[in-house]
């Protein structure tokens, strides 16, 4: 039976719905101007089969299929201006294999691999400004993790466990020198923070507690 859902006299889809009011076959999604937000099929009210998703104006913004409603396969993402978003592969609803993600020009801003829908292995963010790369294990951070400036000069290194920042945090300036010396324990601020100008002379000194500011330069704070 053909069927057109309505909102303040609005068409938001249309589409068939068989005797037990399930989606059947070729639906179309609306937005409220009447232009088309998506194109799919239904079996038995699930998605099925390839989707396309559109901005207004009938752009495409994303493209897959579905197997049972669960998206399977390859899917990307676009911008507005056409160019590709994200590019990724999915398998029974859950990330698979290589992800990429560009910026509307087209440069990569993050890469990496999924395993069962979950961050795994070597990933590398960029976001113009730094550069940063490390390992996740299961959609955690976890090991040495460095940030670099948009020249290749390294502009931080540190340890992360299970996702949290441990033990000695290094931050650099552009000359190489050590600009901070950071320590956490489990994400939290501990110890003896020591601050360098460029040339290596010591600025200062932060003394942490349990993430909360105890000491600047041994002298200490009131709380």
């Amino acid at each position: 039976m053909a069927t057109t859902v309505y909102s303040d006299n609005k068409i938001l889809s249309q589409g068939l719905i068989d005797n037990s009011g399930k989606a059947q076959g070729s639906w179309t999604h609306f937005y409220d101007d009447g232009s088309a937000k998506a194109k799919g099929s239904y079996t038995d009210g699930k998605k099925t089969g390839d989707w396309q998703y559109f901005y207004k104006g009938n752009i495409t913004q994303q493209s897959g299929k579905y197997v049972n409603g669960k998206p399977h396969g390859q899917w990307i993402w676009k911008y507005d201006n056409g160019q590709i978003l994200r590019s990724e592969n999915y398998v029974n609803g859950k990330e698979e294999g290589q992800s990429t993600e560009y910026n509307e020009f087209g440069k990569m801003i993050a890469q990496g691999n999924y395993t069962s829908g979950a961050k795994e292995g070597l990933w590398t963010f960029n976001n113009g400004e730094y550069i940063a790369t490390g390992m996740y294990v299961d959609d955690k951070q976890d090991g040495i993790w460095k940030t670099y400036n948009a020249d290749s000069t390294l502009y931080s290194e540190g340890k992360y466990l299970q996702g949290l920042q441990q033990g000695n945090f290094k931050l650099y300036h552009h000359n190489g020198q050590i600009r901070e010396l950071q320590h956490y324990k489990d994400g939290i601020r501990i110890g003896d923070w020591k601050f360098f100008d460029e040339q290596g002379v010591l600025l200062y000194t932060i003394t942490y507690a349990s993430d909360v500011i105890q000491k600047i330069d041994g002298v200490r704070m009131r709380q």
